[in-house]
């Protein structure tokens, strides 16, 4: 019998889910990795961004400015090295074969159907945006085997400096993981196209 389990996490770095540091002195990655003998469908990853100002789509979260680096979304391989881009720079490359940084608000909105901004009502003082980013709207789930990694790579300061901080900002991942075997593969594809 096929029976995958249900995943819903968080990405990490191995200290925390919550990207709201200063990661601009070097490039950190915010990974979910298949364990060991499993494969994973990942249907979609849910961005959670709250901020304490307004959130305005020329700018990431909150913040005056946008990214200076960017933010990229990638699959890599167990080694770290990129399989590829899930948004990249089509027009000159190689689909996924080269990054286009997420830099403002709306360039999520365009990556994710569903979208909202959600301002602040009750007087917390925290602004929420929430993408939804289905990768099974684009035609089926991303499909990781061989301790392939979901990464969420950042390279800029979170905290904000002058400006008001970045209160949360999550990645939370869904979809299904099984053993894996050639029996359950082919389960599993056969799941996923009906």
């Amino acid at each position: 019998m096929f029976s995958p389990i249900y995943i819903s996490t968080q990405l990490n770095n191995g200290v925390t889910s919550d990207i709201i540091g200063d990661y601009s002195s070097a490039p950190v990655d915010f990974i979910y990795q298949v364990p060991s003998g499993r494969i994973a469908a990942l249907t979609r990853v849910i961005i959670r961004i709250s901020d304490g100002s307004s959130i305005d789509p020329d700018v990431y979260g909150g913040l005056t400015a946008p990214l200076t680096n960017g933010i990229t979304v990638s699959v890599k391989r167990s080694d770290d090295s990129v399989l590829q881009y899930l948004h990249s720079n089509t027009v000159s490359d190689v689909v996924g074969a080269v990054a286009s940084p997420i830099k403002e608000n709306a360039d999520w909105a365009s990556l994710c159907y569903d979208f909202s901004i959600v301002p602040d009502s009750g007087g917390s003082k925290e602004d929420l945006a929430l993408y939804r980013w289905t990768f099974a709207r684009a035609g089926m789930p991303l499909i990781l085997s061989n301790q392939e990694k979901f990464c969420v790579t950042v390279n800029d300061d979170f905290t904000g400096g002058a400006d008001p901080p970045l209160i949360h900002h999550t990645f939370t991942l869904q979809g299904l993981e099984a053993p894996e075997s050639s029996h359950n593969i082919e389960l599993f594809m056969r799941e996923l196209s009906t």
